[in-house]
């Protein structure tokens, strides 16, 4: 057995992701032998074709770095003997092996080992396995970074920190690892072993004194005691004083008997006074609280009050899974400082992101059954994680976006369909169970707006009876639902389906359909009888593999419309197609939805034909009777589900609008063919405010101009039949006339001009080059964003500005954290940019805003809303363009003053500011020091004076 401390690590840089596509230029390796580093090799290679500019800026290898170095079969030879007889170790190591034996068809040269393998599974709740987050998180430091030899010497370094972690893995669990390793092939299994063979022989220490780094605290969601049960109580009062409330956040009061530090806001006080009142008097209330005004405790403090006094439950609802852990596991617990009584609070989301334990053990079991090999090796993080989680949430992991993507989470998740209720065997540890009964008894529920919706279309099934929200980034609530009460038909939703039903590989067979045929092969050699049910299985069987050919041949079919229709149409949205009834895309492929249909038809009634005769089985014969009963109910209710949607879709009819989106790669499989309301102002005023005493919606981004008319058409609060809604704006802690300069400068053509990005980009030169802040420019358009980093990156780095942009440097957090360290880089960023990025101080002193943010009027969605509002006799852009492009720009300029002491400038490039009649909405949606700018020095002069005076 080889040594788990003995391996070389490699890296390789390369022009490219593809193997055979592309080329290898630089071979990096390290030689460990015992856990320390005995020899080293580094070599350039020179490609047959130029190095890219992107990889030249990515990795500082450029053409000229390169005329000296041998090519790769020159190179791999020496390669090949530092390797020869060790293990090879890389980072996501795959990549680098593909590589290697694509150059010279060098085959297989031994098992390797993947840092990204062993991370996954001893840090679950890492939210990246990049090599970046891993150097991050072991606190290691790397001189040249995207050189081979430096990275192949931290992540060796990273290798030996997890198998340091691995000695505190307990017993139990190293065997089980084990176990799953083994039957997965993957070659941590030696790993493992060598582990247990050092514990049995005693000849490493059981546990370290200090572990580096220490193991995180585990996450729990419930806050507050919940043992035992509550004694039935009378509320004391069904109003709560707004004066007590203001005390507890004054100067003097107890949140400053806790904080030394801590200022008052007068803006939080009078927020927090308001929304007592609206809580007291059964109101809905828009209110809108800008940066630093505290808003989440402005809510929080009146909500947790009002739930004990009344007793009554209230849902706080936020969009974004950061702000909902944000007001969980931080502003819950600064309450609890405040408070002089205990309360509870969970934090609950949906079902399907609890691990069902009953599912999990049915797959691990037998995993030859259920699980091709691919994902028995996903299986090995989830075991070791499930040692470990108190909560079951798979969300908490950094792994589940794939378990989602090869359709395991569907397999593992609860689902009520799934549910064996107080039959289940681990009806006592079932973490749904768990949550949703301390829901039961919280004050405040922390979710997010898809719940609520859920919960909405479900008549109160997923929440339980409650009649007191908040809506934290309301902005968002019209586009949420919009998304969560549409329909969504992809390849991948069938293929979940179908895999969950029966699916082939390694040669056999896996799945629940496979699970009865090797049942009813064994128990025929007892009972004969069942032989004649074998045709029965196989035409399902059949029936499976039909569906599959035909949903792939269908979703082709669509896709080779879609792209020819696209290249007929150069006016549409990019990446989007809408449609209509009678669809030539659907026309022309009418045989193709025809024969999908049927063998969805066929395959339904095949699963009903099966569910029917392990009905009749007894439970003696057949263990996995009442399971695979229900997955197959459940199959067919989602085969069911599949087919209503398909002739939704075809037949584009009713207030709805319908398209499809195509990937950059036009491959099938990318294809996506949607619908969604084209209103929800209704189905909101209908299934939730009507149910409600107290609606609290509140966010940074609510009024236009001051003025909160359409937000409260677009939301259906105009519909409320109490006429019980008042509106509030908080006051600003911040000065802004001190703080916050607005230049709309006056010399830059229109945005339609041929030359306004050459022109715009002159700007951002100059602004980087003599200015000198962090600044972070705001695109609307994703191929101006991509034309305007390829032109300035080579002139940035000259004048030695480190320039990012989202989409071409890495994750969202990796170029936040780099733009955060480096207070004179300049980021580029896209839509989600917009929101939610806060970066204090002076890594951020200038926002650019390129364009007016105006919603793309061939955006699907977009261009039905406004032919909507067309029919209604109104003009759409001014009723609806403007007002959305409003909130953005007020929602990118808010990424600007996060602190009292801060002090910037907001840029908007876009002269229609000032050269037409609705500009006005713009100019006084921004707070701050209006400053004139006729020419680009002009602009840098009054830069320069205003940052310094």
């Amino acid at each position: 057995m080889l040594r788990y401390d003995t391996f070389v690590s490699v890296d390789i840089e390369t022009t490219g992701l593809k193997a055979d596509l592309h080329e290898i230029i630089e071979i990096g390796a390290v030689k460990v032998d015992k856990g320390v580093i005995t020899a080293e090799y580094s070599e350039l290679v020179k490609p047959e074709k130029p190095v890219p500019g992107h990889i030249t800026r990515l990795t500082g290898i450029a053409e000229k770095d390169l005329h000296n170095a041998g090519d790769i079969h020159q190179v791999l030879p020496s390669f090949l003997d530092f390797v020869s007889g060790y293990r090879v170790l890389g980072q996501n190591v795959g990549f680098d092996v593909a590589f290697l034996r694509s150059a010279a068809g060098m085959g297989n040269f031994g098992s390797s080992l993947d840092t990204c393998e062993l991370a996954r599974i001893l840090l679950p709740m890492l939210p990246s396995y990049s090599l970046d987050s891993l150097m991050e998180f072991f606190s290691l430091e790397c001189e040249n970074r995207h050189r081979a030899l430096d990275d192949a010497r931290v992540t060796a370094q990273i290798f030996l920190k997890l198998t340091e972690m691995l000695r505190m893995v307990p017993d139990s669990l190293l065997n089980e690892m084990t176990a799953i390793a083994g039957r997965t092939g993957s070659s941590l299994r030696d790993v493992f072993e060598a582990h247990l063979l050092e514990r049995m022989n005693e000849t490493a220490p059981m546990k370290l004194k200090k572990l580096s780094p220490p193991v995180a605290a585990k996450i729990d969601n419930m806050y507050g005691d919940f043992s035992g049960d509550e004694p039935a109580k009378e509320p004391e009062s069904s109003k709560v004083d707004p004066q007590y409330v203001a005390s507890l956040l004054r100067k003097g009061g107890r949140m400053s008997q806790i904080y030394d530090a801590y200022e008052e806001r007068t803006g939080q006080i009078d927020m927090a006074m308001k929304i007592t009142c609206a809580f007291n008097d059964s109101e809905i209330i828009l209110a809108e609280a800008g940066t630093g005004t505290g808003k989440s405790i402005a809510y929080l403090l009146p909500a947790v009050l009002f739930a004990e006094t009344a007793r009554d439950r209230v849902v706080v609802s936020t969009n974004t899974k950061n702000l909902q852990e944000q007001l969980f596991y931080k502003d819950i617990s600064l309450l609890g400082a405040i408070l002089d009584f205990p309360f509870r609070a969970v934090i609950l989301k949906g079902r399907g992101n609890y691990i069902c334990l009953n599912r999990w053990k049915r797959l691990v079991e037998t995993p030859e059954q259920y699980l091709t090999k691919a994902e028995r090796a996903l299986v090995l993080p989830v075991a070791a994680w499930l040692h470990t989680t108190v909560t079951g949430d798979i969300s908490e992991t950094g792994f589940i976006q794939m378990l989602y993507e090869t359709g395991l989470l569907d397999r593992i998740n609860s689902d009520s369909a799934f549910c064996l209720g107080a039959q289940c065997q681990f009806r006592d540890r079932c973490f749904v169970s768990r949550i949703r009964k301390a829901s039961q008894r919280a004050h405040l529920i922390i979710v997010n707006h898809s719940l609520v919706f859920s919960d909405m279309v479900s008549d109160g099934g997923v929440l339980g009876g409650y009649s007191r929200i908040v809506f934290d980034e309301a902005h968002n609530l019209e586009k949420q639902a919009i998304r969560f009460l549409g329909v969504s038909f992809t390849y991948y939703r069938i293929r979940r389906i179908l895999n969950r039903l029966h699916t082939k590989s390694e040669g056999r067979g896996h799945g629940a359909l496979a699970v009865i045929s090797s049942w009813i092969g064994e128990i025929v050699k007892g009972w004969p009888e069942f032989e004649t049910y074998i045709p029965l299985i196989d035409a399902a069987i059949e029936a499976a593999q039909l569906t599959r050919s035909r949903s792939q041949e269908f979703f082709e079919r669509m896709t080779a419309s879609v792209l020819a229709a696209v290249s007929q149409n150069e006016s549409m949205h990019e990446g989007k197609l809408r449609y209509y009834p009678e669809s030539p895309v659907f026309t022309s492929n009418s045989d193709a939805v025809e024969d999908f249909a049927g063998a969805l038809t066929i395959l339904i009634e095949a699963a009903e034909q099966v569910f029917n005769f392990i009905t009749g089985v007894s439970s003696n014969r057949l263990k996995q009777k009442e399971d695979i009963l229900i997955d197959f109910e459940k199959t067919k209710e989602d085969l069911q589900a599949v087919v209503n949607d398909l002739q939704f879709l075809s037949a584009a009819s009713g207030k709805n609008v319908f398209w499809f989106e195509y990937g950059e790669n036009g491959s099938y499989y990318s294809l996506k063919i949607q619908s969604a309301p084209l209103d929800v102002a209704e189905k909101l005023a209908a299934g939730l405010y009507d149910h409600m005493e107290t609606v609290i919606m509140t966010s940074a981004t609510l009024a236009v101009a001051n003025d909160f008319s359409y937000i409260r058409d677009r939301l259906g609060l105009n519909l409320d039949q109490r006429e019980r809604v008042t509106e509030f704006i908080a006051p600003s802690p911040f000065d802004y006339d001190r703080q916050a300069a607005v230049v709309i400068p006056s010399f830059l053509p229109s945005p339609k001009a041929e030359d306004f990005i050459e022109r715009t980009n002159e700007v951002l030169l100059e602004l980087a080059r003599e200015v000198g802040r962090g600044m972070l420019v705001l695109f609307t358009s994703r191929g101006h964003l991509q034309r305007s980093f390829n032109e300035l990156h080579d002139p940035f780095a000259r004048y030695g500005v480190t320039l990012l942009a989202q989409g071409v440097e890495g994750s969202r957090s990796h170029i936040l954290r780099r733009f955060q360290d480096d207070v004179h880089s300049v980021l580029f960023g896209t839509d989600s940019f917009w929101e939610g990025v806060d970066v204090p101080g002076e890594s951020l002193e200038i926002v650019v805003m390129v364009r007016l943010p105006f919603a793309v009027p061939t955006e699907p969605i977009v261009q039905a809303q406004m032919e909507e509002i067309e029919k209604a006799g109104k003009n759409p852009f001014i009723e609806f363009s403007v007002p959305e492009a409003a909130i953005k720009l007020r929602q990118g300029a808010g990424r600007l003053i996060r602190r009292r002491n801060d002090k910037g400038a907001v840029i908007i490039l876009d002269n229609r500011v000032t050269t037409t009649r609705y500009g006005a909405t713009f100019k006084r949606s921004l707070p701050g020091r209006t400053m004139r700018a006729d020419s680009l020095p002009m602009l840098i002069q009054n830069l320069k004076q205003w940052f310094e005076g």
